[in-house]
């Protein structure tokens, strides 16, 4: 199939949002989740594999061209040969194939699309790149109104696609391996996340209500399995609630939360049965937790260009506001039962 379409695309530093899109009129319609594989061998065909859910979309740029509108804005023209690639006659395959060995472009990002009078306007957020508005219609000359009626900043308008952008950043090599790492781990990082800081809410709370190992182990085991079951549960629920996520992937991100949630909590175990005194053993494992949640933190800080400072102190600041709960808990807990 081959289309034609023009487009505007613009920096956004949020002086526009879909909800103002929406008060002025615009129809929302939805968030989809895209990762783009360009690639791009020596011999200069360029091809791109987008994967949005369970659809599968390759597309080549044939002729792109920038020109000027009535209005004096510059917009740029595409004609684009697309086809949606059938998985089940190994077309998918073929070819991923193709492009093995083949220099490669991952590019990741979230779109918000809003249908605005003849218009499609849409709010990306593109992973090490930023946020953009893109404007697209089939008329050009639908644009100028859209622009001016929403007061865009034409000295934030882009001409270049996201592939130059980001093949112009060139990114250090150790933040794309930090990339790669995140790609391979990402569906773990929430269930390891929420297992350190539910187990040492727990192991502090028990600690101040009982000297029991048994108790304490117990517990451990219990949280780990009952507590991993519900919140992959959960996760795929809210996967597969997102629209463009398909049910393999909510899937996968439900198995990484339950293999995080439920292995990582077992290694609080050791600690307790190695250490004569249970307090010992707690404290142990409460450096243990801040340790592996604040490298979780940092990792997830530079995948999301986040600040780490402000990142680190809001996830250990919510980690020690728990244990100091839970002490207090815990404490509450065994005076009543003495009392």
């Amino acid at each position: 199939m081959s289309r034609t379409e023009h487009q505007l695309k613009f920096r956004n530093d949020g002086s526009i949002t879909v909800e103002d899109l929406v008060r002025l009129g615009g129809e929302f319609l939805g968030t989809v989740q895209q990762t783009d594989l360009y690639v791009c061998p020596a011999n200069g065909q360029r091809f791109r594999i987008r994967n949005e859910g369970e659809i599968f979309t390759l597309s080549n740029e044939t002729h792109r061209t920038n020109f000027d509108l009535p209005s004096g804005h510059p917009a740029a023209r595409k004609q684009i040969d697309e086809q949606v690639l059938d998985l089940e006659n190994g077309e998918y395959d073929r070819w991923m194939k193709r492009a093995k060995g083949q220099p490669q472009i991952r590019i990741f990002k979230e779109r918000r699309l809003v249908r605005f009078h003849d218009a499609i306007v849409i709010f990306d957020h593109v992973e090490h790149l930023g946020d953009f508005i893109k404007i697209r219609c089939e008329d050009a000359h639908h644009m100028p109104p859209i622009i001016d009626q929403l007061r865009l900043d034409q000295t934030k308008m882009i001409n270049h696609s996201y592939l130059s952008l980001m093949t112009s950043s060139r990114l250090p090599k150790w933040k794309i391996l930090i990339q790669k790492f995140h790609q391979k781990t990402g569906e773990l990082t929430f269930g390891i996340t929420s297992g350190i800081m539910t187990t040492i809410g727990l192991l502090t709370g028990m600690n101040s209500a009982t000297s029991s190992k048994i108790a304490v182990l117990a517990a451990i085991a219990v949280i780990a399995c009952a507590d991993s079951l519900s919140d992959s549960c959960g996760m795929f629920l809210s996967k597969l609630a997102e629209r463009g996520t398909s049910t393999k992937t909510a899937i996968s991100y439900a198995l990484g939360t339950l293999a995080g949630k439920f292995l990582f909590p077992l290694t609080f175990i050791l600690p307790i049965v190695l250490c004569d005194n249970l307090t010992t053993g707690v404290i142990i494992d409460i450096v243990w937790g801040l340790i592996a949640l604040s490298l979780l933190t940092i990792e997830q800080a530079l995948v999301k260009e986040e600040s780490i400072l402000k990142s680190l102190g809001r996830n250990l600041a919510i980690a020690i506001t728990g244990i100091a709960l839970s002490t207090m808990v815990g404490k509450l807990i065994a005076w009543l039962i003495a009392n």
